[in-house]
């Protein structure tokens, strides 16, 4: 089973059973002025408030966690159909309770919340602004007397709740043994808050400041149930926390993300970019390959051909040099036979008596 199915399912049972309860409650209690349809509007309030605290709760536990959890709301839920753990619906000398719970946050001088019926707007009083001085002084007078306490609620018969979907009561806390105070009337009395005439059941001026409501009215496991609960509201602050925490934590890990994200979506395009000049600047290089290879070819067959044309040259050479020597030899031997036969002839012309006339010095 999903914990979506599981909050569905106990939240469902918690209004079912609540719902159940009231009605026993007016079937038991004749004298109770609640009306049936009000009261089953009260508890269902309270079963969508456990359904939110559900939520939160086990979304934020270990998964080994929220078995027990729903067990241990299962059992409060079965709980809540027996008869000794019915809510207080009575009428005692002119005032009626219809259901106690644990103030855990006091909102203003008016108005707090509790488990298990939720935000509740004291009846026909109105406290100053909390941005006024007069109005953080009503609240922690508030703070002093209800919380963290056990308050039993009188809740308005004709409307049940205001627009603002909030309970609209008569609060008591308990005085002594035998008495409770009464809230409203006490906030008044100390000049926190003045009274206005709401439309309503309630009639200001006819409250009394105690009124007489002995304890062994309370159910004989309230006190250990109480605890209990207290106990998973302090698991549940504490996971508050942590939640918090960690979604704060994964806030700053999702900006991170993000912020790398964009920088790798940078770097990516300039990858794509840098991958469009490698492919272009390859094909420049395997066109100058191609280039150079056709060139060292062209330039092996040249080399070739200078290699026959110097073998060549050097033979020709080889040849000239030949034939220059025997040109030489040619020369050399035709001018020793030049010189031989003018000296014969010179000889000759001398024994016959030829004489060389010497040119006379001028």
């Amino acid at each position: 089973m999903s914990l979506r199915d599981s909050i569905h399912i106990v939240s469902n049972l918690l209004i079912h059973s609540t719902t159940q309860g009231s009605k026993r409650q007016v079937l038991t209690c004749p004298r109770a002025s609640l009306r049936l349809e009000e009261n089953n509007r009260m508890w269902i309030g309270w079963g969508m408030f456990m359904k939110e605290i559900l939520k939160v709760s086990l979304e934020i536990m270990k998964a080994e966690a929220r078995s027990s959890v729903l067990a241990l709301l299962l059992l409060l839920t079965a709980q809540a159909n027996n008869p000794r753990f019915e809510a207080l619906a009575q009428v005692e000398g002119g005032f009626e309770i219809d259901v106690s719970a644990l103030v855990y946050r006091v909102v203003d001088g008016d108005t707090f919340d509790a488990f298990p019926v939720g935000r509740v707007r004291l009846a026909d009083i109105n406290a100053p602004e909390l941005g006024e001085p007069p109005g953080r002084e009503a609240r922690e007078a508030l703070s002093r007397l209800v919380l963290n306490a056990v308050v039993y609620l009188d809740v308005d018969d004709l409307e049940v709740m205001d627009r603002y979907n909030r309970l609209v009561c008569v609060a008591y806390v308990r005085y002594n043994s035998t008495h409770l105070l009464n809230v409203n009337r006490w906030l008044l009395d100390n000049n926190y808050a003045e009274a206005v005439d709401y439309p309503n059941e309630f009639k200001p001026e006819a409250w009394s400041l105690y009124v007489y409501y002995p304890s062994s009215s309370l159910p004989d496991n309230y006190n250990l149930l109480l605890q209990n609960y207290l106990r998973l509201m302090t698991d549940y602050l504490d996971m508050s926390s942590t939640f918090q925490r960690l979604k704060s934590e994964n806030e700053r890990l999702n900006f991170d993300y993000n912020s790398i994200k964009e920088e790798f979506i940078k770097l990516n395009s300039t990858y794509k970019e840098l991958i469009e000049k490698y492919e272009k600047i390859k094909g420049d290089y395997d066109a100058l390959q191609s280039s150079y290879n056709n060139f060292k070819a062209e330039f092996g067959s040249l080399k070739n051909m200078y290699e026959k044309t110097k073998l060549e040259n050097e033979r020709i050479t080889a040849q000239l040099n030949t034939y220059a020597l025997l040109i030489y030899i040619f020369i050399a031997t035709t001018a020793i036979f030049g010189v031989s036969t003018l000296y014969l002839i010179w000889k000759g012309r001398d024994k016959k008596g030829f004489s060389i006339v010497q040119p006379s010095a001028v």
